[in-house]
């Protein structure tokens, strides 16, 4: 993930492509949840991000709407923020988003291994179908 300030635009690109965030929210929705256990051993959504095609994006401490992609895919959120002028730019992203931006980070860590799951259960469905002419 990287995050950049224009100005007052605050872009955030995810390590994600859009594209796989679509497939998992189509085949496996509930990997876009981060989920974590009490001590009774009951799971609890932390973190949960979506698709809404089109939209600007948006970052909070529950969750992540993203609505675009960069040029090379990867899904964005684009804000725009008042920075006060006597801070700097970096401070403020850190103070006001610092938290949602490691929960991302977190969410991102284990999608690799979602794509790639979602990706072989798609090649033994594939290997199973035969088009007869």
């Amino acid at each position: 993930m990287k995050t950049n300030i224009l100005g007052s635009a605050i872009v955030i690109t995810s390590a994600v492509k859009l594209d796989d965030i679509k497939t998992i929210k189509k085949y496996k929705p509930e990997a876009l949840t981060v989920w974590e256990k009490d001590e009774d051993g009951i799971k609890t959504p932390v973190y949960t991000c979506e698709v809404k095609p089109g939209y600007e994006g948006n970052l909070g401490e529950n969750g992540a709407v993203f609505g675009k992609a960069s040029p090379e895919g990867y899904a964005q959120i684009t804000m725009i923020a008042k920075i006060p002028e006597d801070k700097e730019p970096e401070d403020f992203v850190a103070d006001t988003c610092g938290k949602a931006l490691l929960k991302l980070a977190k969410w991102e860590e284990a999608i690799p291994a979602v794509i790639e799951q979602l990706n072989a259960d798609r090649d033994a469905v594939l290997a199973s179908i035969e088009v007869i002419a």
